[in-house]
């Protein structure tokens, strides 16, 4: 086909560099340096949407953070046992203040500055939980966004513990990027200490600090393509929703932004628009489960798009096929780097397709609440779209303590998978091929994908290879698994061995496969708004020795009822 070209993506540096920016900073920070602002002088605004039935919550002492529920029945919620370690860190992070500034109710403003003078008499202790490098600079932010609505009418006592705390997290923060925080704990806490440098009176040496900690982490995380090192789609919306703020505050201040800043978000837009489905939602890779749209609507309100939308992030690793109204997202990138790599994917050549705004092969996604068992189990290869050798993930995650709630690093990053991309009068197709099952069987996994220029076909080609033709891989399991979003209603049609796909737009699709014979399984989705629940998915099961090709294509068969748009682009893009 025409318009070929063969590339290696990957998924930012080789390696991270623990120290990168930090020579520029102090050998020792001086006490001029640590001395913290005395006043708050603009407060940064907070893009994130406010709930007033969380307010009530709160007001009546119910706390619900990350599934779980605390009635603190009279007593402080700091006091309480937490249910768990997301619900701590949510609860300390004070994110949930914006719901407090919008409740009608009076007490409203005093419960907030109580819960803040109890924070900061029970958690003085910086080896507490709630100093952590995120929770801190969220609980940083918190603070100053809500400050105008906390200090208002405050007396003096407040005032004064309010400012104190404002330094002391400050400090914290400052210390911290120096050298102490992971390297992959950074970028918030910049953030935070840019936001108080603009936000206060702060010296202008904190303010040049602040920016070169800033200018640093963006240099470290975000990629060429304007993906976030982690490869995460969640990652980079939460970035922005920061960011966002941030350059908020340069402008009031009269300050032309940071230019690594400015281009971080004019390439961190359209990559997410890249990896939007039909339904307005970010396809489910690397740690993406289920996300609200306004947060998604909020951050795309503030993009100007281009005439010629992103279809390529090679840095990133994704590639996007669109026709008509079928959009398709492929992952095309090699793991993270190790320090980032604690809430990837082991989702090498998965894919995920829509029609219009219905979704119909999904990965399983990421649970954003629930056990952490539950959580690894959906970062294995068998919890996507794509083929699985004798039921291994195509990487290889470090064995890890059961009762910590960090993630499984990966531990090894094979070579970052090949792509072609052509382009033709008979439509786009996707070759790739990753080397994440080539030291344990000697095998390499080849997909290729192609979209008809209409839309109505999608071709699929997996194969195996031998890593090394001179000692070719013995017998081996695998299977092809497409999982299916739980709004897709599936029946098997046994004279042809195919599986009918029927949507609730009233369009119906077909799923055939040469030479094999489907059978649709049970599987489970994550992503759902209201938790984990049960979807199904089509499974192809073969042996090495007997076939190391399949083909199989999804075919629309029944359009959707009512009016359809003419052009998915268009579609995906408003």
């Amino acid at each position: 086909m025409a318009g070929s070209r063969w590339r290696t993506t990957a998924p930012g540096r080789a390696r991270v560099r623990t120290g990168a920016g930090m020579r520029a900073w102090p050998a020792r920070l001086s006490a001029a340096t640590l001395r913290m602002p005395g006043r708050l002088i603009i407060a940064p605004p907070d893009p994130r949407t406010h709930d007033p039935t969380v307010a009530e919550d709160i007001l009546a002492g119910f706390f619900v953070f990350a599934g779980k529920v605390v009635h603190a029945q009279g007593r402080s919620p700091f006091e309480m046992t937490p249910p768990s370690a997301q619900w701590e860190n949510l609860l300390n992070g004070f994110g949930w203040l914006r719901h407090l500034r919008v409740a009608e109710n009076p007490l409203a403003r005093t419960n907030a500055r109580a819960l803040i003078s109890d924070f900061l008499r029970l958690r003085r202790n910086n080896a507490d939980p709630a100093w952590a490098p995120a929770v801190t600079a969220r609980r940083l932010l918190s603070w100053i966004s809500a400050s105008p609505y906390l200090l208002e009418g405050a007396d003096l006592g407040f005032y004064r513990r309010f400012m104190r705390a404002i330094g002391q997290h400050a400090r914290h923060l400052l210390v911290g990027i120096r050298g102490g925080f992971p390297v992959e704990e950074r970028f918030l806490p910049a953030i935070a200490l840019c936001a108080v440098s603009l936000s206060s009176d702060a010296r202008p040496r904190l303010m040049r600090l602040a920016k070169r900690a800033l200018a640093t982490e963006i240099r470290r995380c975000i990629l060429e393509d304007g993906g976030h090192i982690s490869r995460s789609p969640r990652a980079m919306v939460d970035l922005l929703l920061d960011l966002l703020p941030l350059r908020h505050l340069f402008l009031a201040k009269n300050e032309d932004p940071p230019e690594l800043l400015q281009s971080t978000l004019a390439r961190g837009l359209p990559l997410l628009r890249l990896l939007r489905l039909g339904d307005g939602t970010l396809g489910l890779f690397h740690g993406m489960g289920y996300m609200p749209a306004d947060a998604l609507a909020i951050v795309f309100r503030y993009e100007h798009v281009s005439a010629e939308p992103l279809l390529s992030a090679p840095t990133s690793g994704y590639e996007r096929l669109a026709s008509g109204t079928t959009a398709l997202l492929m992952d095309v990138g090699g793991p993270p780097p190790f320090a980032f790599s604690r809430f990837a994917h082991a989702s090498a050549l998965a894919f995920e397709f829509s029609d219009g705004p219905w979704r119909v092969v999904v990965n399983c996604g990421a649970p954003i609440t629930g056990t952490s068992a539950a959580r690894e189990a959906a970062r294995h290869t068998a919890a996507h779209s794509t083929l699985v050798v004798s039921d291994t993930s195509s990487c290889h995650f470090e064995t890890r303590n059961a009762r910590s709630e960090l993630g499984a690093a990966i531990i090894d990053r094979p070579t970052p998978p090949k792509v072609l991309r052509e382009e033709g009068e008979a439509g786009t197709r996707l070759t790739a091929m990753h080397h994440g099952y080539a030291r344990r069987f000697g095998l390499l996994h080849e997909r290729g994908l192609a979209l008809s220029p209409d839309g109505r076909i999608v071709h699929g080609l997996d194969a195996l290879v031998d890593a090394d033709p001179k000692r070719p891989a013995g017998a081996v399991p695998f299977a092809l698994r497409f999982h299916l979003h739980p709004s897709v209603r599936t029946t098997i049609e046994p004279v042809e061995s195919a599986v009918r796909l029927d949507l609730p737009s009233g369009a119906s699709w077909r799923f055939e496969v040469a030479g094999q014979r489907p059978v649709v399984e049970e599987s489970i989705f994550y992503a759902a708004p209201d938790g984990a629940g049960r979807t199904q998915q089509i499974v192809i099961e073969a042996q090495s020795s007997v076939t190391r090709e399949i083909a199989w294509r999804f075919t629309r068969i029944k359009e959707a009822e009512g009016p359809r748009p003419a052009s998915g682009a268009a579609r995906q893009g408003e």
